[in-house]
C-alpha cells in the first residue's frame, strides 16, 4: 500500500481542550493510526466531504456529554473509527495496474451576492451602542454590518473543479457544502463512485439549502465571511456540477 485517499464528512473543530491551540484534529488522528498500520512511509491524502451541517458537538445540549459518542476526546476516537473503517475496506480492494484514465475540468459559474438588510444595519445600530456587552460573534456580524457595501462585487466567482480518475470523479466546491447539496450531486453524478469535498481553493461561507436561508440559524446569516451567497446558490452549484460531470464523462 502506497497511500490513502480518505472522504469524509465532519466539522474538524471536535478539539475543545484548548480554542486557542491549533489540532491536527480527527484527520491526524486518521492519519497516525493508518501509519501505524501500513508504516511510515504510507501517504494519507484526507478529503472533507460536504460538512456544513455536520458536527460531532451536541450543540443542543440533548446529551450528557458535549460530544456524541461519550468521549471527551472526540478526534481520537473519530480517527480510531476511521482508521479500522478503511483497514476493513483496504481488504477488498483490488488493485488496478493498467494506465489510468485521467481527465480533468475547472470552470468558474456566477453567484449572486447576498447583502445585509435594513433589519441587520437597524440590530447592528443597537449592538454598536454598548460593544463590550455583547459576544464575540455579535460584535463581528455588526462591525461588518455597519460597514459600507459601496465597493462590494454584487457578483461572486465559484470555481467547480471536477477530476476524472478511471470510474471515479473528484468534485472540490470552494465553499463549506451543507451536505444535502453533496448527496444532490452524488445521486445525479454519472460516474460509478463520485468523491466531493469542501473548502477547495477557498470559500464563500455556508452553501445551505433555501429553508435554512430563511431561518434564523447561524449559518443563514448574511456575512462576506458565513454566507454571502444568494438563495439559489445551492440549486445553481448542484445544476452546474451535474453538467459539468456529464461533460468531463465524454472527455
Amino acid at each position: 500500500v502506497r497511500g490513502f485517499i480518505v472522504n469524509y464528512a465532519n466539522h474538524p473543530d471536535c478539539h475543545q481542550k484548548n480554542k486557542k491551540s491549533f489540532s491536527g484534529d480527527f484527520p491526524a488522528a486518521l492519519r497516525r493510526g493508518l501509519k501505524r498500520v501500513y508504516g511510515e512511509g504510507v501517504f494519507v491524502l484526507f478529503f472533507n466531504g460536504p460538512c456544513g451541517d455536520v458536527n460531532c458537538i451536541d450543540w443542543l445540549g440533548t446529551t450528557s456529554d458535549s460530544y456524541y459518542g461519550g468521549t471527551k476526546n472526540a478526534p481520537e476516537a473519530i480517527g480510531a473509527g476511521l482508521t479500522s473503517t478503511v483497514v476493513e475496506i483496504n481488504a477488498d480492494i483490488k488493485a488496478d495496474n493498467s494506465a489510468p484514465d485521467i481527465a480533468a475540468i475547472s470552470k468558474n459559474i456566477v453567484l449572486a451576492r447576498r447583502y445585509k438588510s435594513e433589519a441587520d444595519y437597524a440590530w447592528a445600530q443597537e449592538i454598536a451602542k454598548d460593544m463590550e456587552s455583547h459576544n464575540a460573534m455579535d460584535r463581528a456580524f455588526a462591525t461588518e454590518y455597519l460597514e459600507d457595501d459601496g465597493d462590494v462585487s454584487p457578483e461572486i466567482p465559484f470555481e467547480i473543479h471536477t477530476v476524472r480518475l478511471g470510474d471515479w470523479v473528484i468534485v472540490g466546491l470552494p465553499s463549506e457544502i451543507f451536505t444535502d447539496v453533496g448527496r444532490r450531486i452524488k445521486e445525479g453524478s454519472p460516474f460509478k463512485n463520485t468523491v466531493i469535498f469542501e473548502l477547495a481553493n477557498g470559500t464563500h461561507g455556508y452553501i445551505s439549502t433555501k429553508i435554512i436561508q430563511e431561518s434564523t440559524a447561524y449559518e443563514a446569516q448574511v456575512s462576506k465571511y458565513n454566507a454571502c451567497t444568494a438563495k439559489d446558490s445551492a440549486d445553481r452549484i448542484v445544476e452546474a456540477t451535474l453538467c459539468q460531470l456529464e461533460e468531463l464523462k465524454n472527455v
